[in-house]
């Protein structure tokens, strides 16, 4: 399919893949228009079901380019301390792929220290671990799943918690070493927490 500018996906977590696993990736294009396609992506192990991506694709030639987001004001990666777990990463875990950098709030074993968060806000500056490694799309999808990681300093608690699920949309990517995590809690209710 043709590479996409800009693409919003959601994905719907349902069951856990570990490194090793082999995975059958079932591609569906319902719609394969002009210049966007809705497509759905199945991936199985066996018979087991671990995720389900829907997502748009494409990009309009010509289209206007414009950004109203602006950066938070944080300290560089460098002058941000190395984000200090309160549990043991296996060799196998996603989170010891990366390299983290607390640039505001609470993380692993500091999440309990101070209450409940003002504002739910937490800030990582994340980095791959392999120093060849591009950040592209999967690497930000990867990066956009790390919020369970502020629920502890959202709620004032050693907690955490599994992705159901994650919409993520891709504007236009620029190279960088790092990305700034910007975790926003909004609410925890009945078990569950959004953010």
């Amino acid at each position: 399919h043709r590479a996409s500018a800009s693409a919003p996906a959601a994905a719907q977590y349902l069951s856990y893949a570990r490194p090793g696993q082999t995975l059958t990736l079932d591609v569906l294009v319902p719609v394969n228009g002009k210049y966007t396609s809705q497509a759905r992506v199945v991936v199985r192990d066996g018979d087991n079901e671990i995720l389900t991506v829907n997502a748009a694709l494409g990009a309009r030639p010509d289209a206007p380019e414009a950004q109203w987001a602006v950066m938070p004001d944080v300290p560089a990666p460098e002058a941000c301390p190395v984000m200090d777990y309160n549990w043991v990463r296996r060799p196998d875990d996603l989170n010891a792929s990366f390299h983290k950098r607390v640039a505001a709030g609470r993380f692993g074993a500091a999440q309990a220290e101070g209450g409940p968060s003002p504002d739910g806000v937490a800030r990582l500056w994340v980095q791959p671990q392999d120093p060849e490694a591009t950040i592209d799309r999967i690497a930000l999808a990867v990066m956009a799943d790390f919020l369970p990681s502020g629920i502890g300093n959202a709620l004032g608690t050693a907690a955490g918690g599994n992705s159901l699920d994650n919409t993520i949309r891709f504007a236009r990517i620029v190279p960088t070493k790092w990305v700034l995590a910007d975790i926003r809690i909004h609410a925890a209710s009945q078990g569950f927490v959004h953010g």
